[in-house]
């Protein structure tokens, strides 16, 4: 199941299992237009929050996807927005159970 509203409750289960890690100030929105960024999560945040988005698809979606694949040699990453990673993966993913 890769429809957007299945993949955007993962990302915001991801965004809750962050935010706990996070300070006040730093937590992610949950919300499409929220952005995702190095300002609010430096680099372990960052990849822990990618980690999580793929746990939370596989266990939610049965879709696997390798987030860490889409980060640049300098760790920017291809999506400023919560829609905007809902979109990557919609784009990028396949079911777990496909060959």
């Amino acid at each position: 199941m890769n429809d957007k509203t299945s993949i955007l409750s993962a990302i915001y289960r991801a965004i809750d299992e962050i935010n706990k890690q996070l300070p006040p100030d730093k937590k992610l929105a949950r919300d499409e237009s929220a952005p995702i960024n190095v300002r609010a999560l430096d680099s372990l945040h960052m990849v822990n929050f990618l980690l999580g988005v793929e746990e939370q698809l596989q266990l939610d979606c049965g879709l696997q996807i390798d987030l860490g694949a889409s980060l640049s040699p300098t760790a920017e990453v291809p999506f400023a927005t919560v829609s905007e990673l809902a979109g990557y993966i919609q784009a990028n993913a396949r079911n777990a159970d496909a060959p």
